[in-house]
């Protein structure tokens, strides 16, 4: 007899857990909140594995409520992902802006590149 594990059902609400978390983060895309999102999205893809596995482990094939729940995600995730380039192009977008505004203009024309003191904080 096998011990008692975690459901397909703990696993699938695990990673739609993971991935809300992300989702919600990426809203409001600081430095803490892109950091955390990173660490859900590898809690996410961890219990995605272990589903698969436990799946495996069963020799069935998924239920097909199952399946359409995986459908439904595997699309939310491309909103995650659309969300999290968004989230870099702002914070890169910034950088580019706070450099010209502190270090002026490259000779080509290119705002020059953000440099900053450790520790330094910019607000506003």
């Amino acid at each position: 007899m096998r011990p008692a594990g975690p459901s397909s059902a703990d696993l699938l609400d695990e990673w739609e857990r993971s991935l809300r978390a992300a989702r919600a983060r990426l809203l409001r895309p600081t430095p803490e909140a892109l950091r955390l999102c990173t660490q859900d999205l590898q809690a996410a893809h961890a219990a995605l594995a272990r589903l698969i596995a436990h799946l495996q482990t069963e020799g069935r094939q998924p239920p097909k409520s199952l399946q359409q729940k995986i459908q439904s995600w595997r699309d939310s995730t491309r909103l995650l992902s659309i969300l999290l380039e968004q989230a870099a192009a702002l914070r890169l977008g910034w950088a580019r802006l706070l450099g010209s505004i502190t270090q002026g203009y490259t000779p080509q024309g290119e705002p020059a590149p953000l440099s900053v003191a450790p520790g330094m904080s910019v607000e506003g």
